[in-house]
């Protein structure tokens, strides 16, 4: 007697993050077609990395893996890294650059990315998709750059030093510095005016601000 195979394969998701507009409605269109096969759809795709924080945080969008632009104009793709892997051990991050891999494979790995590939070549980007949401590590280059799971490099930089703004801390202190008052960002985010303040005073003590004002001044100068 034949056995019916009705179990049906789990569909993962993928987000996408590149602030240049047009590179990124291209690389979505090229990404959808070559994945589909594979039960990867892209859940969504964001222009800049706060908006790619902030989709993260709503368990609706949470994706299986990110593909993340690492030159951004916001904030860059290793703090994005940094700040999803410093709250989250699930989520797949896959680095990409217009620039040589070896300027930033290091940086990517330490921020918690599972790989790093680049931006001009779609189809090494979906075969490191396919791999990295195997269970593997894309590492194009040399096994001198250490790129870890995410579950291990979650442990690494959760038992590092406490410096690491979270994906919330991330939020706050960027739009303070864009001048957004307690009540506005309360409203945007869906917190207490309370609530912001603590995670403003975690942020100034991770940072080592004398005090808030100092705290912004530093973003805003990382930022330049």
């Amino acid at each position: 007697m034949s056995v019916v195979n009705t179990s049906k394969e789990i569909t993962r998701q993928l987000g996408v993050v590149d602030n240049d507009k047009f590179a990124l409605i291209a690389l979505c269109s090229i990404l959808k077609r070559e994945l589909k096969p594979h039960n990867i759809r892209i859940a969504w795709a964001a222009n800049s990395g706060l908006e790619a924080l902030a989709l993260c945080t709503k368990s609706i969008s949470t994706p299986n893996i990110m593909l993340i632009d690492i030159s951004m104009e916001d904030i860059s793709g290793i703090r994005v890294c940094r700040s999803i892997r410093h709250d989250n051990p699930e989520i797949q991050l896959l680095a990409m650059t217009s620039f040589t891999l070896e300027s930033y494979a290091r940086q990517a790995a330490e921020a918690g990315a599972q790989g790093i590939v680049a931006k001009n070549e779609p189809k090494e980007i979906c075969n490191a998709i396919q791999s990295i949401l195997s269970g593997n590590c894309w590492n194009p280059l040399s096994d001198t750059i250490p790129f870890e799971t995410a579950k291990q490099s979650y442990n690494r930089i959760r038992n590092q030093a406490n410096t690491e703004l979270s994906v919330r801390e991330t939020q706050i202190v960027d739009l303070c510095a864009r001048g957004y008052t307690y009540k506005e960002i309360a409203t945007q985010l869906n917190i207490s005016e309370a609530t912001i303040r603590t995670y403003l005073e975690r942020a100034r003590e991770k940072l080592h601000a004398s005090n808030r004002v100092e705290l912004i001044a530093m973003w805003l100068d990382e930022r330049r």
